[in-house]
């Protein structure tokens, strides 16, 4: 009962229609949109009922059987250091005069990623339940990829300028984590069946991904790649992957080049990539360049403790003013990752990107420990998930994400737990006790 509960949160925590997220662009709805409306709508007392859910499904999962056994109590630490980074800044900003009521909304996806990361750990036990956990993510995948291509080519497909997304920004974690499921797959098995499933579901995201039209998506996925390349072991398989690449090195390069300045739809990821590298920079690109450095300027005041929570970055340098269409954008900036140095500091920073970089060893040693194609691929897909994450943080506002915070979760969980059950790390010694059988019993005497 448990577990289905976890698979449902996560499958509608991620589809329900968040009116903070912009979803379909306001010009669309669906039978989702309630089910959004009540998760996500502040009450008065300005908590969203989300975070009840979280709070029941917590204190549930805690005192189910065997909750803080079999997994790794370094991880452990870990999220308990992440959590307490997060939580410090807020002394250290209403102690500078921070706004309070401006706290809660700079952190509150963020602090979700420890506080799920225990819930899922508790309520989840690996490697049994890691099939229902792949399938929830999955399905909320081909769900919101079937949304947005329903979108694109029914509800707006002679709009004379497009939407800058079909769905939300957030989803481009989604759709690329679903992509590298489906190719880790078929990496690890190499069965018609797992080809099939990657030309088919994958394609399908692969087109949510060019209709949604976020660049980051790109670089995400060819991240991705990458990180499952290195993970992939030695052999005939990679030595064909390493042909492969070869072979396509020339392709990409022209590719590349005649897309570069392309305004074709087949070029878009190549004009996606060239405006990251400076290339005919539109407006965005140009005020996010503005945004980086102000940042990093408010950093230097106080590179140790930051600004602390409550507090708005200094606009050393004006950018194009959006302050009448979002107010707090001075509070929370579209890149969550500098912001996070900003405000926290080296201190809180620290702390809390140390679950990225521990969870990133854990998964390639559970990755090289596992013997199963299906541990292999959640391994390689919470890796890549995790830089997914960060790379989301750092282009498009990835720490105020519900979508974001929930994968990730998703993923410090089920690494903390398979790294355990394949052997990859020890376990904790908090484990069920056993049950002496006495001489008398009659166990003893069969």
């Amino acid at each position: 009962m448990l577990r289905r509960a976890v698979y449902f949160f996560i499958f509608f925590a991620i589809v329900a229609e968040n009116p903070a997220d912009n979803v379909y662009d306001k010009k669309w709805s669906t039978f989702l949109e309630p089910v959004g409306d009540f998760l996500f709508r502040n009450l008065p007392i300005k908590i969203p009922p989300i975070d009840f859910v979280i709070l029941a499904i917590l204190l549930a999962a805690f005192r189910s059987p065997g909750a803080r056994a079999n997994r790794a109590r370094t991880f452990d630490r870990t999220v308990y250091v992440c959590f307490a980074s997060l939580l410090l800044p807020i002394s250290w900003g209403l102690i500078t005069d921070g706004d309070p009521r401006q706290v809660f909304w700079q952190m509150h996806q963020l602090m979700m990623v420890p506080l799920l990361t225990l819930v899922f750990s508790w309520a989840l036990r690996m490697p049994r339940d890691l099939h229902g956990l792949g399938q929830a993510v999955v399905a909320a995948a081909l769900y919101r990829a079937l949304m947005a291509v329903i979108f694109r080519f029914v509800i707006v497909p002679d709009l004379p300028e497009k939407p800058p997304h079909m769905t939300t920004h957030s989803d481009t974690m989604l759709f690329v984590l679903g992509l590298v499921i489906f190719v880790s797959r078929f990496l690890e098995k190499r069965t018609l069946k797992d080809f099939a499933l990657l030309v088919g579901l994958g394609g399908f995201l692969a087109l949510a991904i060019l209709v949604n039209n976020r660049r980051l998506a790109y670089v995400s996925f060819a991240v991705s790649i990458a990180v499952m390349y290195v993970l992939f072991p030695s052999g005939r398989a990679k030595r064909v992957v390493n042909y492969a690449l070869l072979a396509a090195i020339p392709l990409l390069a022209i590719y590349l080049a005649v897309g570069w300045e392309s305004g074709s739809t087949v070029f878009k990821p190549a004009r996606s990539i060239a405006t990251m590298f400076g290339q005919n920079e539109d407006t965005s690109s140009e005020t996010r360049n503005i945004e980086n450095f102000n940042l990093i300027q408010t950093w230097k005041h106080n590179p140790i403790l930051g600004t602390g929570w409550g507090h708005e970055y200094d606009e050393v340098n004006v950018a194009y003013s959006i302050a009448e269409a979002f107010p707090q954008y001075r509070y929370i900036p579209h890149n969550s990752a500098l912001g996070l140095w900003a405000f926290t500091g080296l201190v809180g920073a620290t702390g809390v990107w140390s679950i990225f970089s521990i969870g990133i060893f854990f998964a390639a040693r559970t990755y090289r420990a596992a013997k199963k194609a299906d541990h292999r691929t959640a391994a390689a897909a919470a890796a890549c998930m995790i830089l997914v994450y960060v790379i989301q943080a750092y282009g498009d506002m990835g720490f105020a994400s519900w979508t974001g915070a929930v994968l990730m979760a998703a993923s410090l969980a089920t690494i903390n737990r398979l790294s355990v059950a394949v052997g990859a790390w020890p376990k904790t010694t908090r484990a069920l006790p056993k049950v002496a059988v006495s001489e008398a019993s009659p166990a003893s005497r069969a």
